[in-house]
């Protein structure tokens, strides 16, 4: 008897998928269905009387979860995955990233020319030492000191500028 309730229910497959798509209108939801349906039909065999319709009992089945899923729902509210509506959301706001974007251009305008060069091939550039040793026709340590020393005085008049020692960027 349980063997042949299984095969039974294994045949409707087919149809209970069908039926869950139709109900849910959205195939991973269809799945957890089938599956609810499915779990609570095998945990209730006692309950089925063996010659009547299986699948007509098994398709209540599955209407009364899909029911009782769609009450759940509504009870718990509604949610998003906060990434699927990320352009819902307004962008930060980046006025102090611009203000501090203008210190550090103003602190840059201030360095030497040698140490404004070396910023830029490392920094914005991305160059390795060598390239620009090559490039500024000087020894690899002189381009090393010079990164070096433009990278602290940068820093100081950044500091300087947020204790209010060097005028910020108007």
């Amino acid at each position: 008897m349980a063997y042949s309730f299984h095969q039974e229910i294994e045949s409707l497959m087919p149809r209970l998928s069908s039926f869950a798509r139709f109900l849910t209108k959205n195939a991973s939801d269809a799945d957890d269905l089938v599956q609810d349906s499915v779990e609570r039909a095998l945990l209730k065999s006692s309950q089925f009387t063996p010659g009547t319709n299986l699948r007509a009992w098994m398709f209540t089945i599955m209407r009364n979860t899909h029911i009782n899923e769609i009450r759940r729902r509504a009870r718990r509210g509604v949610t998003t995955d906060a990434y699927d509506c990320e352009d819902l959301f307004p962008a930060a706001a980046d006025q102090e990233d611009r203000i501090e974007l203008r210190d550090v251009a103003r602190a840059y305008d201030r360095l030497s020319d040698d140490h404004q060069k070396v910023i830029e091939l490392a920094g914005i550039q991305g160059r390795s030492y060598q390239e620009m040793s090559e490039l500024l026709d000087v020894p690899v340590g002189t381009v090393r000191s010079r990164l070096s020393r433009a990278r602290a005085q940068l820093s100081d008049m950044m500091a300087q500028q947020a204790a209010g020692s060097l005028p910020r960027a108007a």
